[in-house]
């Protein structure tokens, strides 16, 4: 009986024993498991805030080559070189608009477009410069009311210009005269001419005598003709 007994016993703390390995096993299995998810959880974070940093990283070079770029642009339309300068600042807005001063940028691509229709001789091109700017000068002024207000004056006053034109311009004597009719269109710059009289125009067509520039113009519909003496420097009223 005592035998059966001691068995009995003996089977009660192997399956107790057995009982407890097991349960250790799920806690091991557990904790393994919780590590796992921990280690998965930091590896996430860890790339996370690897691929952040890179952002960053890219965020800033973009950042230094648009300041590159906007420098090169400010350089060119000091330098007068507006085509350049303009060519830029389209670059800039087509490709890191996201990046620039939106304000300044407008009205910087705004100066560069009006700088070089300035420069413009044919009226046609001009005026086609100009309502650009005027373009660019209202987006500055949505975000900084006043910013372009002059500039915006000037162009709707260039705008409002009749085209002029000279007919016919001749320089010299009565007695003897060259015409120079082809210079002083060449000479127009911004539907303006402004010229001082002398031998410099085409040389001197009657030497040892004074001479006289004579000039026949039109603005729109209506044509004029005024005489300058040698020596004189002339400027038609007609211009903004």
């Amino acid at each position: 009986m005592m035998f059966f007994t001691v068995i009995i016993l003996e089977i009660g703390q192997f399956e107790y024993i057995s009982t407890i390995i097991t349960i250790l096993g799920v806690l091991a299995a557990f904790i393994a498991l919780n590590r796992r998810k921990e280690n998965i959880k930091y590896a996430e974070q860890s790339k996370a805030g690897a691929k952040e940093s890179k952002a960053i990283a890219d965020k800033t070079k973009k950042l230094q080559e648009v300041m590159k770029k906007w420098t090169e642009a400010g350089t060119a339309y000091n330098a007068r070189d507006y085509d350049t300068a303009i060519n830029m600042w389209k670059d800039l807005y087509d490709n890191n608009k996201e990046y620039v001063d939106i304000r300044q940028f407008y009205n910087n691509w705004g100066s560069s477009l009006f700088g070089l229709a300035i420069q413009q001789r044919d009226k046609k091109k001009r005026d086609k410069l100009l309502r650009e700017a005027k373009e660019k000068y209202k987006k500055a002024d949505e975000f900084t009311p006043g910013i372009a207000a002059r500039n915006l004056a000037r162009i709707e006053k260039m705008l409002g210009e009749e085209e002029f034109d000279i007919v016919k311009a001749t320089y010299g004597t009565q007695r003897k005269q060259i015409d120079v009719t082809e210079k002083l269109n060449s000479l127009i710059k911004n539907n303006r001419l402004e010229i001082c009289v002398s031998n410099d125009i085409a040389g001197d067509p009657d030497k040892g005598r004074k001479k006289t520039l004579t000039v026949q113009y039109q603005i729109g519909e209506k044509i004029e003709t005024v005489n300058i003496d040698e020596g004189c420097t002339i400027t038609f009223p007609i211009f903004w």
